[in-house]
């Protein structure tokens, strides 16, 4: 869930603008969703992404979208300027420590109020993968930030989860985890968009 609200269906009073919303990985498994919903409960927002050819993707889809790269800290601060929320999704890989702080400090620099960071189940400076202790750094940067921030760390989204489980299926004929015979609990996408 994107911050805190009413759950009885009425909302307060949303910006006009939609530039009050920036939505980072609009176009990945999550991120998709996320925005998808947004449009769904009709919150004002923009994506951005990097490639022309992605904002032409989000622009056909209805969605306002504006330049912003990773890898390109300048580009962000631009794409942010006059945000009030974020919401910071990015490829989990090596990268992702620089590019997941580079955006806090870009979000900081652009004037952004609160920060919405997609995490991960159990991160933690001291995790037990270079996943787990990468998020637990960038949420130590958000934390250190100064600004307002929400963590979300889900175990799992329901959107991907074939994604990681079919070749399991394909092959094996079982889905198994890790969760012996307890529930698994997954997170939708959507649900990172609720209220913001």
């Amino acid at each position: 869930m994107v911050g805190a609200g009413r759950r009885d269906g009425v909302r307060g009073k949303r910006a006009e603008h939609a530039r009050s919303f920036v939505l980072s990985g609009a176009t990945g498994n999550t991120g998709q969703v996320v925005a998808e919903e947004l449009q769904r409960l009709g919150v004002p927002f923009v994506a951005m992404a990097r490639s022309a050819s992605n904002r032409a993707k989000l622009s056909a889809r209805g969605i306002e979208a504006v330049h912003g790269d990773f890898d390109a800290p300048g580009s962000m601060e631009g794409a942010l300027r006059g945000a009030q929320k974020a919401y910071l999704v990015c490829t989990p890989d090596e990268k992702l420590i620089a590019r997941e702080t580079a955006f806090i400090a870009a979000a900081k620099k652009a004037g952004v109020k609160h920060v919405v960071k997609c995490s991960a189940y159990l991160a933690d400076v001291a995790g037990e993968t270079n996943n787990l202790r990468s998020h637990g750094e960038i949420e130590r940067a958000l934390m250190e930030s100064g600004m307002e921030y929400t963590i979300l760390r889900p175990h799992g989204f329901m959107q991907t989860f074939t994604l990681f489980a079919w070749d399991m299926i394909q092959k094996a004929g079982v889905n198994a985890g890790a969760g012996g015979a307890g529930d698994a609990a997954g997170a939708r996408g959507e649900d990172h968009a609720d209220d913001p």
